[in-house]
């Protein structure tokens, strides 16, 4: 199977500080296609070919909050939310007459993450974090 593709997400973002560190805000908007080509053999049947394409576009939210720390580093929560709608095309003209189907569907999906930033040197830092991420369609 051949598989090519876009993905591409924009947006605008907003922070600022508050007494536990600083607050970052933001919407987006994200867009993406793609195409795939699939050649498949069969012991018992002739070779079978098609081809598809999908795509979606949706947007969402997201928010982060950087709680102070110390010179050795900080802390920090985000979370987004994101929902859209997707389509998919497939067709095949190898089972003796051709074969396809379109589907679209609604998504929607968030994320939870928490990490921890520790500061070696000024120019050199570790981000160690652990994320959770649900997306459904």
């Amino acid at each position: 199977m051949t598989v090519s593709g876009f993905s591409g997400m924009a947006g605008v973002a907003f922070g600022g500080d508050a007494s536990s560190g600083r607050v970052t805000a933001g919407a987006f908007a994200e867009y993406g296609n793609g195409s795939c080509d699939s050649f498949n053999d069969f012991a018992a049947y002739q070779s079978v070919r098609g081809g598809g394409d999908a795509s979606c576009f949706g947007g969402g939210v997201l928010a982060r909050v950087d709680i102070s720390g110390s010179e050795s580093g900080h802390s920090y929560l985000e979370i987004s939310a994101r929902a859209g709608r997707g389509m998919k095309e497939f067709e095949t003209p190898d089972f003796g007459r051709p074969l396809s189907f379109e589907r679209r569907a609604s998504y929607c999906g968030f994320h939870l993450g928490v990490g921890r930033v520790v500061n070696f040197t000024d120019s050199l830092e570790l981000d160690v974090y652990a994320k959770w991420i649900r997306t459904r369609q």
